[in-house]
């Protein structure tokens, strides 16, 4: 079901990548609860594994035995994406049996942080690791700063496209997870984004977690997730549903039908899951609903949706 073509917002019409997987694993800093030895705190009052705020600092504390060979000062080991950049000595004091430090990390560039605490050469509690994320991105911005942004996107399940490239799939990922959060739907990142992402802010809150391995349409936030067993997000792609004269369905249905490449109206690789509404690929995928009814994806993303679901796939749609 495809409407007259419709605006489409600036910018999210640009050439795609060739990329149609999912996005790969990414690793999550490591950062212990209260009461770990070693931990990281004060990062912009967030969720103390992502900071906001390169060229800023953060803070480090540490508790442990007080060492029985005389040792007054531990060794603090900072690297950045797995090069070393500090190793300096920092005095602790002493109360009892217990010996503590608090120290700053500067955080002079964006990347992975991982910081070590030694005493008489032994390892103090965990590493713990923090990201530090650009406040700003834009397509001037330098390699390892855009793939800082792509890896927290990816973390949150957001399909990201050629690393290192502000591109047209990154772009859309930026719509979608500002769509998420409420924000304006432009491809930016900006001040705002990177304040809430690192708050900890930007998954997606699966409704049928009972379903398995399921699609959802928000038709609220206008994002379409793909959910696998457990309940556990795979990828989130921007939508766009029903206008408010052809509005999509809402309900729980399956996929019946799975139609490859594109038809007379300009669908692209359609999964029907009710009479003829279809999660399919189409050239227009404004920001906002102005279907005919249809779940519709961007073109480049169609292939990769397609191939996920299943004959017999749920699909949820809900507000």
């Amino acid at each position: 079901m495809t409407p007259p073509a419709a605006r489409t917002a600036a910018g999210l019409t640009a050439a795609a990548t060739v990329l149609v997987g999912a996005p790969s694993a990414m690793a999550v800093p490591h950062n212990p609860g209260p009461g770990s030895p070693v931990r990281i705190e004060r990062i912009n009052g967030g969720n103390a594994t992502v900071v906001a705020q390169p060229k800023g600092t953060v803070g480090l504390r540490a508790e442990f035995p007080v060492p029985t060979d005389g040792t007054t000062t531990a060794e603090v080991t900072i690297k950045r994406d797995g090069k070393r950049t500090h190793l300096r000595k920092v005095a602790f004091k002493v109360d009892g049996a217990t010996a503590s430090l608090k120290s700053g990390i500067k955080v002079e560039q964006v990347g992975t942080y991982r910081v070590i605490v030694r005493v008489s050469g032994k390892v103090v509690g965990d590493a713990v690791e923090f990201d530090a994320i650009p406040r700003t991105l834009s397509s001037a911005s330098g390699t390892r700063t855009i793939k800082m942004a792509q890896t927290v996107l990816s973390r949150h399940k957001y399909v990201v496209g050629s690393r290192g490239h502000l591109d047209a799939r990154t772009g859309r990922a930026l719509v979608a997870v500002r769509k998420r959060l409420g924000l304006s739907r432009a491809p930016v990142w900006d001040r705002t984004l990177a304040s809430r992402l690192a708050s900890g802010q930007g998954d997606y809150p699966v409704r049928f977690k009972d379903h398995g391995r399921h699609v959802e349409a928000d038709l609220s936030m206008q994002v379409l997730a793909l959910i696998g067993e457990g309940g556990k997000v795979e990828r989130i792609y921007p939508t766009s549903s029903g206008a408010p004269a052809t509005p999509t369905v809402l309900g729980s249905y399956s996929v019946y039908r799975k139609d490859y490449g594109t038809n007379a109206k300009g669908m692209v690789h359609s999964s029907y899951f009710i009479r003829g509404y279809a999660i399919h690929g189409y050239k227009d995928v404004p920001t906002y609903n102005a279907s005919h009814g249809c779940l519709r994806v961007p073109v480049p993303d169609a292939l990769a949706i397609f191939n996920w679901v299943r004959m017999g796939t749920k699909v949820d749609v809900y507000r």
